[in-house]
């Protein structure tokens, strides 16, 4: 989510050539939505991996996430936060963490649901959803993907050997290159 907000003017040389500045960005701005300053801050009393996982109950956010939030409002210092991570990989969290096993992974649905409401039932061209979105067509059609929603043929990376997906730094998600093109991409 943020960087379809930050990031979506951005092109894919760009992401490239600045991907650590715009995952950090990423990551900070994810980091404040997720534990809010104020609200976060009052409500740790310790340091500890256990009121971590205390938190972790409470605010649904991994410990490892708490950590780096700690470290960024300055409530532990880079010593502290040197100190948790050596315990949370003491503890085998970097496989899996608490609760990770019994909590449902949440699937998001609202903007797939968007789509299909303007686009199928509202009769919407796509490219328009597009712009309305204020997203290139390369980026819906990575977000497309990643919450499954299903493409007509103009828009949907068959598998051919013509067509090829990679992972990008385009929100960590896909970007769909045509071989030997991106303008191709861009049409339909």
């Amino acid at each position: 989510m943020a960087h379809l907000l930050l990031h979506r003017a951005v092109s894919e040389d760009e992401l490239v050539e600045n991907f650590k500045l715009i995952q950090d960005q990423a990551h900070r701005f994810a980091s404040a939505l997720l534990l809010p300053a104020s609200q976060f801050s009052a409500e740790v009393t310790s340091a500890s991996l256990w009121e971590l996982e205390r938190l972790k109950v409470r605010w649904r956010v991994s410990i490892k996430a708490q950590i780096m939030r700690l470290q960024r409002l300055c409530i532990v210092d880079a010593e502290g936060a040197t100190r948790l991570y050596r315990s949370y990989s003491a503890k085998g969290y970097s496989g899996s963490e608490p609760y990770d096993d019994v909590w449902p992974l949440q699937q998001p649905t609202l903007l797939a649901d968007v789509f299909r409401t303007v686009v199928d039932d509202g009769g919407c061209p796509r490219k328009s959803f597009g712009t309305i979105c204020r997203c290139s067509l390369m980026m819906l059609r990575a977000w497309l993907h990643f919450l499954q929603v299903s493409l007509t043929p103009a828009l949907r990376c068959t598998g051919s050997p013509g067509c090829r997906m990679r992972t990008s730094a385009v929100f960590t998600g896909w970007t769909f290159l045509r071989a030997g093109s991106r303008k191709s991409l861009l049409a339909s």
